[in-house]
């Protein structure tokens, strides 16, 4: 039995447009910011699809570090004691809530604390 011939490939032309010349690094840049696909795509003159399909760990990359700057200077502030941002940091990062002062039952709306008394109690717990 004779071995099996092996044909070679031609060199295949390619075909398409040619790829378009975006700087990664400005791509991590603009994704720290926040911006989307479509703005990073607009910013190199090109659709946010592509974008999306050559840099999409850089932008996720990009974006998680603007997740860390942000959390870190919220943390800062309820660290300096920012109620606001100490109430929103414990309901999003530890559960937290305000059990419900109003509740709804056949069309009969029934208020279950008085909310100044549960002021109160939230005040002396400080």
């Amino acid at each position: 039995m004779a071995a099996p011939t092996k044909k070679l490939a031609a060199k295949k032309k390619k075909t398409g447009r040619p790829l378009a010349v975006v700087d990664e690094e400005q791509v991590y840049k603009l994704s720290q910011f926040g911006c989307t696909y479509e703005e990073i795509g607009s910013f190199f003159d090109v659709n946010g699809d592509t974008i999306r399909r050559r840099f999409a760990g850089t932008v996720a990359k990009g974006r998680d570090h603007l997740k860390r700057v942000i959390r870190k200077k919220q943390v800062e502030l309820a660290m300096r004691g920012d109620r606001t941002m100490l109430i929103w940091l414990g309901k999003q990062l530890l559960g937290q809530s305000e059990p419900a002062l109003i509740q709804q039952t056949n069309n009969v709306v029934q208020v279950t604390e008085d909310p100044k008394k549960r002021l109160e109690r939230w005040k002396s717990n400080l």
